[in-house]
């Protein structure tokens, strides 16, 4: 009878044994999973805030383009505004020398208004490249955001598992 509780007792050491080495192994298993989750949620973060950066690049591009339209617009009026003026002058002065200088600055006038005329606003592709630009990070940026939702999501539950 001795031999037989001794024996259960050994056998009862051992399993008990192989029950905690599976334990740590679980244990060690999460901890390695928590980690890996924890890389991945600042890799994400890292891409967001890249993605962020170049937004507000972006942006910033978007801003000078606008001003620089807006600049242009109001010189192209005051260019409009000196060819009018040149063309009312030239209608109330007989005589030729006049009218040569009139004429002159009217043709100065109508050539700086020509590349306008014939669209030729190089501001705008720019600017247009620059709204796209913003469009494809606004949408690469919500991916991000969603992923790291998720992987949050995800690091809870295996936190809680444990």
């Amino acid at each position: 009878m001795p031999r037989i509780a001794c024996l259960l007792a050994l056998l009862l050491v051992t399993v008990s044994g192989f029950a905690l080495d599976a334990n740590e192994a679980a244990e060690t298993r999460r901890a390695s999973q928590l980690e890996l989750q924890d890389r991945r949620i600042a890799k994400n973060d890292a891409a967001i805030a890249e993605l962020q950066a170049k937004r507000a690049e972006l942006v910033t591009q978007r801003d000078q383009c606008q001003a620089d339209l807006e600049r242009l617009d109001k010189q192209l009026a005051e260019v409009g505004r000196l060819s009018d003026q040149a063309r009312a002058e030239a209608s109330k002065n007989q005589n030729e020398r006049a009218n040569a200088d009139t004429l002159r600055a009217l043709n100065e006038a109508n050539l700086a208004l020509t590349p306008l005329q014939k669209g030729k606003r190089p501001w705008t592709q720019s600017r247009a490249a620059a709204e796209t630009g913003i469009v494809d990070i606004d949408r690469r940026l919500v991916g991000r955001e969603r992923q790291a939702e998720d992987l949050v999501k995800e690091r809870k539950k295996l936190a809680e598992a444990q």
